[in-house]
């Protein structure tokens, strides 16, 4: 075909000029520079951050936790100091702060002086966290601060994991200790089963003390009831030894007044005497009368002090039985001179010659019975007064006998929910030795180590599986950068290399379109196998299939050739312009960097009518995913967009070449 021949002859034109060959290979290794470059830059740029400085400040003043200085700022920085993961920086933060704004740093990172003390309020009621500070300077390089984010969060991790750690192992300490406590408690609770048990046996001698109280209190009470009822009696008669006294005293006056006048009359004496004799026998009877009731009841009182010993002290009792024994004393004393008195009356009437004689000596001693008397009947008073308060003493002591026996029989019949009691206290102590037995025998089982701290400071792990690897970012990055590569080779093809629609060399449409399409494809081909075998084997890209990688390339290479010279045909030169347009529109479309998901709605729409989204999809199928039915699927609209663009090319090539014929036949008939 005439088409062919023009392509061979192309060839050889460019074999044959220096410059034009150059200018070739220059262009045929367009696609490798640009791919290439990109992919080295972008190799494996998080395989390099022990590269990426960053300034670290400690600040941190420490602090006391349990009696131990902590210093966790120190201990971070000293972790810091062994970790390569990014290059770390030791410095004050004036030099940080400085290196941050002039880029000498990336990152910046502030351990405040509180850091250690925050730490220690893990435990307490209002713990407060501990702040990591960092500082990014994204105006220098975005993602350098992501990349830097991204380590000081895993950075905060791991210092979170070393404080938990820290605080689990004390915890574990103290349970050990609270195991040794159980122990001790059960120990503690075996001792009072113990002591329970011997309660009980012996609560059986105090419930039958309690019997023998109520019945001593019982018997105590019935007792009182006669002793109560004397006392009363007692009473009666000290009113009545009142009541004699009184007479006593007034009958005495009497007769000190008839004593007066028995000068006056010695007539009337014998009269008077017998009046005399009369009075002083009654009185004699009386009085003797008196001191035996005083006696009796001296003796009484005495007997019942004796009962009662612990009355013994009572002040008022001594004064009762003091005045008792007295007025028993004047009683005996009056009884005597009473007897006297009668012998004198006896010897009055025996010899009246010495009544004279003897009326003076009975005047004095009336005048001394009179005082003797007064005196009998204020002691006979004061007893009497005396016995009313002794007998208000003893009701408000039979009173709280009667109250003791009610307590006593209450007593006796709460001694069975007592003993209830003692049995359910014995019950629940063996109980509770055998709990805190088992306590401490499960306790004592719990041992920290390092794998139960590690468990407590991260209980949940990630666990990252992957559908597909991909071993580096370079290679995650090939489909893009590929396809790019090629667009761009393709676009400087048709830059490098001149085209027009029409031929001007008055070939037919078929002849310059067969030519053309020849001449791009082959430095398509070209530059595909290039750059295939430098990331091949130079990049060591390992692809799941070989033959259908190789495919895709030249497809790729193809559909952009296709598309800048369907472009041209279409607008002439400035289908170049409009093919950069649109290699700039697909930069964002394809979804090459980023997910296409996270691109706003018009650039999603508009990726999908373009040729590159589908390049790139089908790239990741044969080098990473081999979703083959995916990779088919985008191969196919590959070629349907090659064919489109060939026919598109193909008809604008025939019209324009059919009219230039016109045109230079009508030049000719004219």
């Amino acid at each position: 075909m005439k088409g062919f021949k023009l392509f061979l002859q192309d060839w050889k034109h460019i074999f044959k000029n220096k410059k034009s060959l150059i200018g070739i290979s220059i262009l045929l290794c367009m696609p490798l520079l640009y791919a290439g470059m990109f992919l080295a830059g972008y190799w494996n740029p998080y395989g390099r951050l022990d590269r990426l400085p960053v300034a670290v400040v400690n600040m941190d003043q420490g602090a006391v936790l349990d009696g131990e200085e902590l210093h966790a700022g120190k201990d971070l920085t000293d972790e810091l100091k062994k970790d390569h993961s990014l290059d770390f920086r030791f410095v004050s933060d004036q030099k940080g702060e400085k290196g941050l704004k002039d880029g000498d740093y990336y990152m910046k990172v502030v351990i405040p002086k509180d850091f250690s003390k925050k730490v220690t309020t893990l435990l307490e009621k209002n713990p407060e966290p501990a702040h990591l500070i960092y500082k990014t300077n994204q105006g220098n390089n975005f993602i350098a601060g992501q990349i830097g984010s991204t380590a000081v969060s895993k950075l905060r991790d791991s210092v979170g994991d070393e404080i938990t750690k820290s605080y689990t192992k004390s915890v574990f300490s103290s349970l050990e200790e609270l195991s040794q406590g159980f122990a001790k408690a059960s120990d503690g609770a075996k001792k009072l089963e113990d002591g329970a048990g011997m309660l009980n046996s012996g609560f059986g001698t105090y419930t039958d003390g309690v019997h023998s109280l109520a019945d001593g209190t019982s018997k105590l009470a019935a007792g009182l009831n006669p002793l109560e009822s004397g006392s009363r009696e007692l009473v009666q008669n000290m009113q009545k030894l009142n009541g004699g006294a009184a007479s006593l005293t007034s009958g005495l006056g009497q007769l000190k007044d008839g004593s007066s006048q028995l000068a006056a009359g010695a007539s009337s004496v014998q009269s008077g005497l017998d009046q005399v004799s009369s009075l002083a026998k009654a009185s004699s009877q009386d009085v003797s009368q008196s001191a035996d009731d005083s006696k009796s009841l001296t003796e009484q009182m005495q007997q019942f002090a004796k009962d009662h010993p612990e009355l013994a002290d009572d002040p008022k009792m001594k004064e009762m039985l003091n005045a008792s024994q007295s007025i028993s004393q004047n009683l005996a004393k009056a009884n005597a001179e009473q007897a006297a008195q009668a012998n004198g009356i006896e010897k009055l009437k025996a010899g009246q010659q010495e009544v004279a004689g003897g009326a003076k000596t009975i005047s004095e001693k009336l005048a001394e019975a009179s005082a003797g008397a007064s005196k009998i009947s204020d002691g006979a008073g004061q007893l009497n007064a005396g016995m009313e308060k002794w007998s208000g003493g003893f009701s408000a002591f039979a009173d709280g006998v009667q109250k003791a026996d009610n307590g006593a029989h209450q007593l006796d019949q709460s001694s069975g929910k007592l003993a209830d009691g003692v049995n359910k206290l014995k019950d629940g102590s063996g109980e509770l030795a055998v709990k805190l037995t088992e306590a401490a025998d499960k306790s004592s089982d719990i041992k920290s180590n390092d794998a139960m701290v590690n468990m407590f400071s991260r209980p949940v792990q990630l666990v990252e599986s992957q559908m597909n690897k991909v071993p580096n970012y370079g290679t995650a990055m090939v489909p893009y950068f590929l396809t790019l590569g090629l667009f761009v080779g393709g676009l400087l093809a048709a830059n490098v290399i001149p085209f027009d629609r029409r031929s001007k060399f008055g070939h037919s449409g078929w002849t310059h379109f067969v030519n053309k399409v020849s001449l791009y494809l082959s430095i398509s081909i070209l530059q595909t196998i290039i750059v295939d075998a430098v990331i091949l084997y130079g990049f060591d890209i390992h692809v799941l299939d070989l033959p259908r990688f190789i495919l895709l390339s030249l497809l790729t290479s193809f559909i952009f050739a296709t598309l800048i010279l369907m472009f041209v045909s279409l607008i002439g030169p400035l289908g170049k312009f409009a093919a950069i347009t649109l290699l700039v529109t697909q930069l964002a479309s394809s979804g090459g960097t980023f997910p296409i998901q996270l691109a706003p709605d018009a650039i999603r729409e508009m990726g999908k009518f373009l040729p590159m989204t589908y390049a790139v999809q089908a790239f990741r199928s044969v080098i990473s995913t081999g979703d083959w039915t995916r990779y088919w699927n985008d191969i196919g609209i590959l070629v349907l967009y090659i064919a489109s663009f060939l026919v598109i090319a193909l008809v604008m090539i025939l019209i324009a070449n059919k009219k230039k014929k016109s045109s230079s036949a009508e030049q000719l008939t004219a």
